[in-house]
Formats: C-alpha cells, structure tokens, sequence
C-alpha cells in the first residue's frame, strides 16, 4: 500500500512502541531523507554538491544535462530537509551541500538500524 500522509500517521503510532529501544524516535526524519534521495536526478545534484564549489541552479542544469525548472524543482526538495543551503548574492542564488545535515540524517538512519551496536554480529 503507498504511504499517505494518513497512513504514515498510522505507522508512527505503530512504531513508537518501547521494545525499539528509543532507536524509533528519528523514523520520520529517516523517511523524508530516504524519500528525498530515492530520485536519480537529486542523487546526482548531491554528487555535484559535494564538491566545496558553490552553484547556481543554472550551472547545476548544464552540469547534469537537465532542465533548469526541473533542476529548481530537485533543489527546493533537498532545500525544504536542508540537504543544501542557499545564499543569494545579487540577483543569483548559489547552492551548496550541507554536510552537517547529511551528517544527522545519516547517523539517525545508523541509530534506527541498530549498525552501531555490535550485539547482533
């Protein structure tokens, strides 16, 4: 069944249960991240990012080969969970990678699966 908005509601109240350990308590900020990175297009745009150099949503579309409405499109995704930042200077606006956020996701994703605990090996 595709998750709604209703029925991810539901699997909250299902997984906020104690036997996970406290590990659960990131889950929604792990689905939105995984969701975010499940498009090609907005893996890639990370690969480019993760570079130290700053872009602008125009050199992204000509780096990628895309559209730059589509390329806009993908950045107001990571922008909205603050996989990139933003700075407008002038009358550009340059996007760069956050690692710090990448950083939290990623280790809330370790968390909710337990990889840091060496009990189950």
């Amino acid at each position: 069944m595709p998750r709604t908005k209703k029925n991810i509601d539901v699997f909250k109240c299902q997984i906020e249960d104690p036997d996970c350990g406290g590990r659960c308590q990131h889950i929604h900020e792990v689905l939105a991240f995984l969701s975010v990175l499940k498009d090609e297009a907005r893996l890639r745009l990370i690969c480019v990012l993760s570079n130290t150099k700053n872009y602008t949503a125009g050199q992204l579309a000509e780096s990628l080969g895309l559209v730059q409405n589509l390329i806009s499109h993908h950045l107001k995704a990571l922008y909205s969970l603050r996989i990139v930042t933003r700075e407008k200077i002038g009358l550009k606006v340059f996007y760069k990678i956050s690692q710090t956020e990448i950083n939290k996701y990623t280790n809330s994703l370790h968390g909710l699966l337990n990889l840091n605990e060496t009990k189950n090996k």
